[in-house]
């Protein structure tokens, strides 16, 4: 039986999630001679050929896709391991990605990171202002999306709705006929903003400006490119805007998680702060009546509430 070297199986899961030696080599730190030598060794081991050359990069092959998940379990329980062991003497620690709707992040980073860091010194956070998680589906990785559903095999857990509301340019509050801003975020897959904003706006009212970004959307209406749907809680304290009555809309907001990274205690504890920071930090001082707060629930019973 051959004696696998764990670098080189790393070889094997970092190729396959670059799709090629080069970037796979860049993952881990070392040159591209250095990944194909412990490529081909590995291969001469197992007697079997992990990848295919083709226009789209190195494709693994039935034997290759074997190895991988047999690679990524290896990982994951190395993983818990190591955790396990950091928690036993200092706490948890280790990489955990936030990727998703970039202005979400950027709540996060503000009002949430620095009561996790404080908590979890050994913790690092990576955020990741796109629709898919660097790390391949076994990373430490937490997906934060507005009116999108996961892939499979990761399931959401809702965390509750972000009321938005339609704003102005200062002083246009009796324009008859203003245009419109509006966004696509990456992730959204629910139908239901773009409808919306079709039903409030007038024939006469041509949608002239889009971005992906909340923060661009919102100085595009301050800068008068035209009216909006805001999020409330970063839209109502600039000056520069104004909220046009009796007109409000919710998106949802989840978190996108996978059965194998839910395991890890460091996950476990940024879902438990987002959880229990998500009505402050999104929600605020708002008219009408708040969700009730979500329990937080102990680190062993979070995938299970989740998936409830």
């Amino acid at each position: 039986m051959p004696d696998f070297d764990w670098n080189d199986l790393r070889v094997v899961l970092e190729v396959s999630r670059a799709g090629s030696l080069a970037q796979g080599a860049e993952r881990l730190g070392l040159d591209q001679s250095t990944v194909g030598r412990r490529l081909t060794k590995l291969e001469a081991e197992l007697g079997a050929t992990l990848f295919l050359r083709s226009r789209k990069g190195l494709v693994p092959t039935d034997a290759g896709q074997l190895t991988i998940r047999r690679a990524t379990d290896i990982e994951r329980r190395i993983d818990l391991l190591s955790e396990g062991v950091a928690e036993s003497g200092k706490g948890v620690a280790g990489d955990v990605e936030i990727y998703g709707n970039p202005w979400l992040l950027n709540r996060v980073t503000s009002l949430v990171a620095p009561r996790i860091l404080a908590e979890h010194s050994g913790i690092v956070l990576r955020m990741n202002g796109t629709g898919r998680p660097h790390l391949d589906s076994s990373g430490a990785a937490i997906g934060f999306f507005l009116e999108a559903k996961p892939q499979a095999p990761r399931f959401e857990l809702r965390l509750g709705t972000i009321p938005y509301r339609l704003y102005r340019p200062q002083g246009l509050s009796g324009a008859r006929r203003i245009p419109w801003v509006a966004f696509h975020e990456p992730g959204m897959t629910r139908a239901r903003y773009m409808p919306f904003v079709n039903r409030l706006r007038h024939a006469e009212e041509p949608i002239a400006f889009m971005a992906s970004e909340t923060g661009i959307l919102a100085s595009a209406v301050a800068s008068g490119l035209g009216q909006g749907l805001l999020p409330e809680c970063i839209a109502r304290d600039d000056g520069r805007l104004e909220v046009v009555p009796d007109v409000k809309f919710d998106m949802e907001a989840t978190l996108h998680l996978h059965p194998d990274s839910i395991q890890l205690l460091r996950v476990q504890a940024v879902i438990r702060r987002i959880r229990e920071a998500f009505i402050p930090a999104f929600l605020g001082e708002v008219d009408g009546p708040r969700p009730a707060p979500l329990t937080t629930p102990p680190a062993e019973d979070v995938s299970k509430s989740a998936a409830g």
